[in-house]
This record gives structure tokens, C-alpha cells and sequence, in this order.
């Protein structure tokens, strides 16, 4: 069986060094759960979801899924967070000008993949 898919338990010094940098760990891995639930346009309810747990079990054991309502929380705080940064970018921008043709371009594939 090769290394990516081997079923072999972890050796005691990861258990040791995960115990002092489960804090930052967890806090990645919830932003990244937050991450995918935005860029991919899944619902929050995907962290209730027995799938959702059991991935984590297998892939980060000693993490423990959040909430719906913690999620959401973090969600908002990264909106906030690049919200003010993106007005801080125009903040002295006398005008701007909005392109749409990268809507109409997505409108266009799927309304051609839909077709066929």
C-alpha cells in the first residue's frame, strides 16, 4: 500500500508536537472549512453533516467540527476583514468603472452547457 493511502497509526512524537500546535491548527482548519463553504458555494449545513465529521476524523482526529454558527461567525469576520481592505485600496479613487463582461462570458458557458 503506498504512503498516501497506508492505514498505519501515527508514531507517538506527532501525537506530542499536534498537542502544542493543535490551537493554530484548528484555527486553520476552521478557516479553511469557512473557505471551501464560500468558494464553493456549499451550504453551512455541510458542517452538521456526518460526511463532513468523518472526513475530519480520519484526516485531523484531534479537530473537532465547529458549529454552524461559529462558521458563519468566521465567515463574516474574513468578509469584514477583506472588505476593509478593498476599501482601504479606493479609499482616495475618485471613480470607478465595473466590467460585466465576465458575468455575461459565465452566463453564456452555462447556458451553453445546459443546452447540450
Amino acid at each position: 500500500m503506498s504512503k498516501l493511502c497506508s492505514d498505519e497509526t501515527p508514531k507517538k512524537q506527532s501525537e506530542v508536537t499536534s498537542f502544542f500546535t493543535a490551537p493554530l491548527k484548528s484555527e486553520r482548519i476552521t478557516q479553511a472549512i469557512a473557505d471551501m463553504i464560500v468558494s464553493n458555494y456549499v451550504p453551512l449545513s455541510i458542517v452538521e453533516g456526518e460526511g463532513l465529521k468523518n472526513l475530519m476524523s480520519i484526516v485531523a482526529p484531534y479537530y473537532t467540527v465547529l458549529c454552524r454558527k461559529t462558521v458563519r461567525s468566521c465567515i463574516q469576520r474574513r468578509n469584514d476583514v477583506e472588505r476593509e481592505a478593498l476599501m482601504s485600496q479606493f479609499e482616495n479613487v475618485s471613480s470607478v468603472s465595473i466590467d460585466h463582461y465576465g458575468y455575461l462570458d459565465l452566463q453564456l458557458y452555462r447556458e451553453f452547457h445546459h443546452r447540450h
